[in-house]
């Protein structure tokens, strides 16, 4: 019986590759998403960080940084000088971080196939 068991475990060998390959990319794929929602739960504290504090900021104004990381607020001057003297005197080094967490970012969307997929899950 064993060996019996054993010459049908060497039939499906190529099958059973292929599950662990899989298996494996999966399992990577689930530490790649943790990695992105990581990030994006520091991003969203580095912004709460950095615009809660901002006594010259209204509470409108520190709500609508921290939800909406396109609101045209981020380019008020006014605002943007309170947010380089909340930084200073490291506002080189972390206007580098922001540009290359935005390189990065950019890459990425360049590499997957986002807008390329409809919506059955399928690539145009």
């Amino acid at each position: 019986m064993p060996s019996l068991l054993l010459e049908g475990l060497k039939g499906s060998r190529a099958q059973l590759t292929d599950v662990k390959t899989w298996w494996k990319f999966e399992r990577a794929f689930d530490h790649f998403v943790d990695d992105i929602v990581s990030e994006s739960i520091a991003f969203s504290q580095v912004i709460d960080l950095l615009v809660i504090p901002c006594e010259r900021l209204t509470e409108d104004e520190a709500r609508l940084l921290r939800q909406d990381e396109n609101s045209i607020l981020w380019h008020d001057p006014r605002i943007q000088v309170e947010l380089k003297r909340r930084v200073q005197p490291r506002e080189t080094w972390f206007f580098r971080k922001l540009g290359e967490a935005r390189d990065v970012l950019n890459r990425l969307h360049l590499m997957l196939p986002f807008g390329k997929v409809s919506h059955s899950g399928t690539l145009k």
